[in-house]
């Protein structure tokens, strides 16, 4: 990694106070970034996010995860459409808040989990055999 690469991405670290793990994330999703946009890390944070540059950032959490997340999207396109393909399928099922709905990770299988929440144990002991009717 270049000077201009380790400096930008140690100013990125220290104005967000950011972990081990969040630093060694930051590297990673960058360096996939920049290898496919045959950039540096450098040139890619100051273009794609400016407002890094400033003096003070504001509710550096949110802008953290705002972070992360945006660098996972633009770093893995095709996973981030697919969840976001996923995400508007749960939508149209209209499931009620007490059920979800998840996939298997990365989506290495086309199955999914239908997880239901129960009051208690009871409740779910008086519903368990229609449920299980149809399963």
């Amino acid at each position: 990694m270049s000077q201009s690469d380790r400096l930008s991405l140690y100013e990125i670290f220290i104005k967000l106070a950011l972990n081990s793990n969040k630093q060694r994330r930051v590297i990673d999703l960058c360096s996939i970034i920049a290898t496919s946009k045959q950039c540096s890390i450098s040139e890619f944070l100051n273009v794609t996010y400016p407002e890094l540059q400033q003096k003070t950032i504001d509710n550096v959490p949110q802008s953290v995860n705002r972070l992360l997340h945006d660098l996972y999207k633009r770093s893995h396109p095709l996973s981030s459409h697919v969840e976001q393909q996923f995400a508007e399928q749960i939508k149209k099922l209209h499931l009620p808040q007490s059920c979800s709905l998840t996939h298997s990770p990365a989506f290495e299988q086309d199955c999914v989990t239908l997880g239901i929440e129960f009051k208690t144990v009871d409740e779910l002991t008086r519903i368990w055999p229609k449920i299980k009717e149809h399963l």
